[in-house]
């Protein structure tokens, strides 16, 4: 297929789902890339040295494509890998999930080739995955005609509903968890009495893996992502895990409880200002930030809690994407002693004692 057989996007297609795939596919990668290629691209998987650290370059990537005429509809990755044979010291991964049918996307993938090649000089393999809902839409290389010269750039892609759902749901791979739900809410976008149940035997399959705690909690915050629901739905949903959670004795904490922000709103309202409305959001923000902290951290003490509890809206949302990527009680502290300034109420003194 060249790039002028291309279709075009679908105007049905509701942006604001498109951009809750791409936040989702966004988070999936960096925390589980490695179970991404070996599902889709287990050749190239069998090939690098998961030993070797991986170092991704998101920033280097944007400065390489800043200046390119491509509006962000889309997920990039860049990373560095290595492969087993060592006839590389390293070589430059460039990942793209592609959630919607892009007239450009051919010459995209082709600009950001060279762009990569000509700032680093290194050898760059490209891989696509199309995620899009058309079974029609196929594109694997990028043409260009001139008078008296071709160039053709080829590039491998899979696509998303060529995998078998029943496969995906009996995969031990982690990513496949991610894929299965993104067809599934891809699936049932209209129809949210059919995407409830989808996420809900999701979900407890997720939690019936013999999974670590981590990693369920990882996947349930990404799969839950993906499922847009009524509100009463929503609760539903929270209603439900946590009853089966008290049936298996289990403690994992859906990250997709939104309703301590839900109370933190109706408090707003019922002050009757807009005052009391974000100060309402703040705090309901604040209490699931530190409920998710508090597991993945380990219990923090009332002195943090209250530094937390106290941050701006902004600073809380920032700290609830962070935390994702936390480890130990350090990363924390780090991240306190980097995002609250000694102008904040707190003050350095007791970002210090954390």
């Amino acid at each position: 297929m060249t790039e002028e057989a291309t279709s075009k996007a679908n105007p049905n297609q509701k942006k604001g789902q498109v951009a809750e795939y791409d936040e989702a596919w966004k988070k999936a990668l960096n925390k589980f890339f490695g179970s991404c290629i070996e599902l889709f691209f287990p050749e190239l998987a069998a090939r690098i040295d998961w030993s070797k650290e991986l170092i991704f370059l998101d920033k280097e990537l944007q400065k390489i494509v800043r200046d390119a005429q491509t509006p962000k509809k889309h997920v990039d990755k860049l990373v560095q890998i290595h492969y087993q044979d060592g006839t590389e010291d390293w070589v430059l991964l460039h990942l793209e999930v592609q959630s919607q049918r892009d007239d450009d996307f051919a010459q995209r993938m082709f600009t950001y080739y060279y762009r990569i090649l000509d700032a680093y000089n290194r050898t760059v393999t490209s891989v696509a995955i199309l995620a899009d809902p058309n079974p029609d839409w196929r594109v694997d290389h990028y043409e260009a005609k001139m008078a008296t010269s071709t160039l053709r750039f080829d590039f491998t892609t899979k696509k998303l509903l060529d995998y078998d759902l029943s496969e995906l749901q009996n995969s031990s791979n982690p990513f496949a968890i991610i894929a299965e739900a993104h067809l599934k809410a891809q699936e049932t976008r209209k129809k949210p009495e059919q995407g409830y149940r989808n996420l809900l035997r999701i979900a407890k399959n997720l939690m019936m893996r013999g999974l670590s705690q981590e990693e369920v909690l990882e996947l349930l915050h990404l799969v839950e992502w993906l499922f847009t629901l009524p509100n009463e739905l929503e609760l539903k949903y929270k209603q439900e895990i946590d009853e089966f959670q008290k049936e298996n004795k289990m403690s994992y904490v859906s990250i997709f409880e939104r309703e301590g922000i839900k109370q933190g709103i109706e408090q707003g309202l019922q002050q009757g200002i807009q005052q009391g409305l974000q100060q309402g959001l703040q705090q309901g923000e604040a209490a699931l930030v530190l409920r998710q902290l508090n597991r993945k951290v380990g219990e923090l003490d009332e002195e943090v809690a209250t530094i937390i509890s106290g941050l701006p809206t902004n600073q809380i949302e920032e700290l609830g994407d962070a935390l994702l990527d936390f480890e130990e009680r350090e990363d924390l502290d780090n991240w306190l002693s980097s995002n609250v300034s000694s102008d904040d109420e707190t003050g350095d003194e007791e970002v210090q004692k954390c």
